[in-house]
């Protein structure tokens, strides 16, 4: 039997193509696409009775009103590989999914192909500590360590 710890710095959920997704980040540099099931929220409310789950034919795990397959690594979505270092943070806005990681780097990745479409890194502002989508079309702002804040342009520079 193989222990999982999952140590989960960020999360965003972000709907496509009428599929819910959660995208999830950690300490050690990865970020991972979650599918998200729908959910039918049964209008019963009955409290659950706890029972030993070593005398089940079928082990289920308890949550709230209905029961859940345990978690297996095959319903991991995709993986995004990139990051050195911790991740911080995420935004998620379309197809792009912005990612600042204790590596010094920005990171705005394909939602689709799992692939970095672009990086930018400011050695004079330090860490990027957290990064959002505008209101206008390419452009991203970003919070860094040494107390700045700086606009970048996706397109021409970044």
């Amino acid at each position: 039997s193989k222990m999982i710890i999952l140590v989960v710095m960020t999360v965003g959920v972000v709907r496509r193509r009428g599929q819910h997704e959660c995208f999830s980040s950690g300490l050690d540099g990865n970020i991972f696409s979650w599918p998200m099931p729908k959910v039918k929220i049964p209008t019963d409310l009955t409290p659950i009775k706890f029972c030993n789950p070593q005398k089940l034919k079928h082990p289920k795990i308890l949550v709230g009103p209905r029961a859940v397959d345990p978690w297996t690594e095959d319903i991991l979505g995709r993986r995004f590989i990139g990051h050195t270092d911790a991740v911080w943070n995420l935004d998620i806005q379309g197809n792009e999914l912005l990612s600042t990681s204790s590596d010094g780097s920005v990171k705005l990745w394909n939602v689709g192909s799992a692939e970095v479409k672009a990086s930018h890194d400011n050695d004079e502002f330090g860490i990027p500590i957290s990064a959002q989508f505008t209101a206008e079309h390419g452009r991203v702002v970003c919070g860094w360590t040494n107390d700045k804040l700086s606009v970048i342009d996706i397109e021409t520079g970044f």
